[in-house]
Order: structure tokens, then C-alpha cells, then sequence
């Protein structure tokens, strides 16, 4: 039940994320976003279904974490440039959807390995 809402969490992070900020980006990272949304609709089936986790849904995972790996490292540029020009207007939103979209994945991964076992 938790991974499944989870699933669910993450797609629309995804879409929020995409929509909000990354409609003009580089597109390894909109490949990275549609990583995520194809992962987590993979998954979703699978526990729908009640179907084992396969190899490649851990592959796929690790693909997310090393885009979590590079949303935080954006959250800390981010943070850190803020607090120098002490200019907060418009990114706290854009830090708490990739905050909560960070945590999102993150749990997902640890949902999936606490049902693996």
C-alpha cells in the first residue's frame, strides 16, 4: 500500500517539477524525469497486480537515486546562492517540490527493498 502511494507521489512530483521548472532545461534531465514517471508506472503494475520485483526495477531505481543525487545537489546550490544574496522570493517553492520529490524517491527505494525482503 505505502509503495503504491508513493508511486503515485512521485508521478506527480515528476509532472509538478517538469511543468514549474523544467519546460526549458536540458533534456537529460526531462530524460531523467521520464525515468522516474516510467519507474514508478512500472511499479505501480507490479503491486497492482501483485507481481515480484524484477532486477530491472532496482536498476531503474538506482537511476532514480542518482537523479535524487543531482536534485539535492541543486537544492544546495540553490539554498546556498539564496542565502548569499539573501533573496528567497521565488525559490522556496521550487526547493520544497524538490525537496519533497527527493524524499518521495528516497522512500520508494527504501519501500521497495523493505518489500523485498
Amino acid at each position: 500500500m505505502m509503495l503504491r502511494v508513493l508511486s503515485y507521489l512521485n508521478i506527480g512530483f515528476a509532472l509538478l517539477y517538469f511543468i514549474l521548472y523544467l519546460l526549458n532545461s536540458v533534456s537529460l534531465t526531462i530524460c531523467a524525469i521520464l525515468l522516474v514517471i516510467v519507474h514508478n508506472g512500472w511499479v505501480l503494475r507490479a503491486v497492482q497486480q501483485d507481481l515480484k520485483l524484477t532486477a530491472m526495477h532496482y536498476i531503474l531505481a538506482l537511476t532514480n537515486l542518482v537523479f535524487a543525487g543531482f536534485l539535492m545537489t541543486w537544492l544546495v546550490s540553490i539554498f546556498r546562492s539564496s542565502l548569499e544574496y539573501n533573496y528567497f522570493a521565488n525559490t522556496w517553492l521550487y526547493m520544497l517540490i524538490s525537496a519533497l520529490f527527493v524524499i518521495g524517491i528516497l522512500c520508494q527505494l527504501l519501500a521497495m527493498l523493505l518489500r523485498r525482503s
